[in-house]
């Protein structure tokens, strides 16, 4: 069991976290939302194509349920991601696009 201590503040009730997230092409520094309910990292699919994602590199669908009923995801591997001071390399992650309002890029 691996157990943390991160400190939050967050006056707005949403977790925010920073995110190193490396791709085929590039990486970037982004914000994530924390979501105690996920049981999987979603990552925004334009960011995904913005690090050198394609559908090529989707494995398979999968149904999710969000606040809008179920969706359709893909699953896929990102070469790197770090937030939270883990690093976690070939990391499967539900690609999902979010809404243009979104000002998070996924969540964790």
């Amino acid at each position: 069991i691996c157990f943390m201590k991160y400190h939050f503040e967050s006056p707005q009730g949403l977790i925010l976290v920073k995110v190193k997230i490396t791709g085929m092409l590039r990486t970037e520094n982004t914000v994530f939302a924390l979501d105690t309910g996920a049981t999987k990292t979603l990552i925004n699919l334009d960011l995904l194509k913005r690090i050198g994602y394609t559908e090529m590199d989707f494995k398979e669908s999968l149904l999710i349920t969000t606040g809008s009923g179920k969706e359709k995801s893909h699953i896929l591997r990102v070469k790197s991601m770090e937030g939270l001071g883990i690093i976690k390399r070939n990391f499967s992650v539900l690609a999902f696009q979010l809404p243009v309002t979104t000002f998070v890029e996924g969540l964790l």
